[in-house]
């Protein structure tokens, strides 16, 4: 078993657990591509919460104790590996307003 196929059993099991647990009660999924997986359900709200950049290094920098430089790869790392599980998922980015409820920026 590959990399990939893994990361798609992976997935698969989330899809079942997230669909478990919104058929069962009221819930919160942060990520996971729960916004598609639920994206039929009209008992969903989809909200996308994200912060600017300029905040992400302030307290990549200040909270984690990283150096400008770890802080900036680090992010753009996460937000690429975020960018590229959404797609293959998803089929769209995680950041895509047209697919939100929702949508609110932390200053």
């Amino acid at each position: 078993m590959g990399k990939d196929d893994e990361q798609d059993e992976i997935f698969k099991n989330q899809v079942s657990i997230i669909r478990q647990l919104a058929d069962k009660q009221s819930c919160i999924v942060v990520g996971r591509c729960s916004d598609y997986i639920l994206r039929e359900r009209e008992d969903c709200m989809h909200v996308f919460i994200y912060a600017s950049y300029e905040h992400r290094m302030k307290n990549c920098v200040e909270s984690l104790g990283m150096t400008e430089a770890e802080a900036k790869k680090m992010i753009a790392k996460v937000d690429k590996a975020r960018d590229v599980y959404h797609k293959t998922y998803a089929g769209f980015l995680p950041g895509d307003f047209r697919y939100k409820d929702v949508k609110r920026r932390r200053r």
